[in-house]
């Protein structure tokens, strides 16, 4: 087991011909999500598969960054029924500080999006323990819902912080990044009700980890 294959090469009518296999279980539970990585950057095949699925009565959604032109974005418009993003943080100078970059295009697609298509956007934030789980974050996360997309999500999903990325790291030979964090699981999922709380205030519709709906 020293080596691992972590992806395949299709074309996107073999891997159509993957996707129609399971077309009983879409129907029943939802339809096909395009992820990453960043589907994004390979906007063209993305929206060459994603208009497969529709011509075919699948359902479709595209998870992705956001972190792209418009252009790329507007590429699989189209042809997707739903789309999910992150709102890591609020303030674009803390989101440069842990991610590498500010958040301003994001926000602007975001916002580009849901004037064109809304009710159609899922944004999720990861809830990480002293980084961003802050009230003031919150409060600028729900503002930013409010006021500038006017409440015209589908709905916020909270995810809880998971070490999974821990393995992957040490498989690269790489030092663990949060490896310093310690907190209690059950105080910091409590803490988690409470801020789906907090959003339900605000008008918000939320669930935890993409669970049952409030």
């Amino acid at each position: 087991e020293a080596l691992k294959l972590w992806g395949l090469e299709y074309d996107t009518h073999e891997l159509f011909e993957l996707v129609k296999r399971d077309v009983d279980y879409y129907e029943k539970t939802g339809g096909v999500t395009l992820s990453g990585g960043e589907v994004l950057l390979q906007a063209d095949a993305a929206a060459e598969l994603l208009k497969l699925c529709c011509e075919y009565g699948i359902h479709t959604c595209v998870e992705s960054t956001f972190s792209v032109n418009w252009s790329e974005i507007d590429k699989v418009l189209r042809y997707t029924r739903l789309f999910i993003t992150d709102l890591k943080m609020a303030d674009s100078a803390l989101h440069k500080k842990y991610t590498g970059a500010g958040n301003e295009l994001i926000l602007e697609n975001i916002k580009r999006l849901t004037a064109l298509r809304p009710d159609e956007l899922i944004i999720r934030i990861p809830i990480i323990p002293t980084i961003n789980d802050s009230e003031e974050n919150l409060t600028k996360t729900a503002e930013f819902i409010n006021k500038e997309l006017c409440g015209k999500i589908d709905r916020l999903e909270l995810l809880p912080f998971m070490r999974i990325g821990d393995e992957k790291y040490r498989s690269l030979r790489r030092d663990y990044p949060m490896d310093y964090l310690n907190y209690d699981r059950d105080i910091f999922m409590a803490g988690l009700t409470e801020k789906a709380e907090f959003f339900e205030k605000c008008g918000i519709r939320t669930v935890i980890n993409g669970g049952r709906k409030k």
